[in-house]
């Protein structure tokens, strides 16, 4: 929860990219979090009235990607997890292995430095 910066730190330091994210103020926690940072939720944490290929967009234009690249991100990402398939499918049209591997993608397709997970295979089969 500290690296996270969901938590604040009561002693010591988190360095991460050289940089004291302990000393941080709330404007510079919200650009380190955007810029540095990728979560995969054990619950998917995916949006039900967007698709799949809407919720890993998302992630990219929160952090002001520039929208001539959006897509051909999406496109590498969604073959390397093996979702292109479900691009076009809204959450409840997925399996559980499909909501988190789209759920992943979101995390990765941003390039963090860092990505936190919670249970990352929970909802993954063996040859996922």
């Amino acid at each position: 929860n500290c690296i996270s910066t969901i938590d604040n730190v009561t002693t010591g330091k988190i360095i991460i990219n050289n940089s004291d994210i302990t000393r941080l103020k709330s404007k510079s926690l919200d650009k380190f979090r955007k810029n540095e940072l990728g979560f995969v939720f054990q619950d998917f944490n995916l949006l039900d009235t967007l698709t799949a290929y809407e919720n890993i967009a998302l992630a990219l234009t929160i952090k002001g990607e520039e929208s001539s690249k959006i897509d051909g991100k999406i496109q590498a990402v969604a073959k390397y997890l093996d979702i292109e398939q479900v691009l076009s499918k809204y959450p409840y049209q997925m399996s559980g292995g499909q909501k988190q591997r789209v759920g992943s993608a979101r995390a990765i397709v941003t390039d963090p430095s860092l990505v936190l997970a919670d249970e990352p295979t929970g909802s993954l089969d063996s040859k996922s």
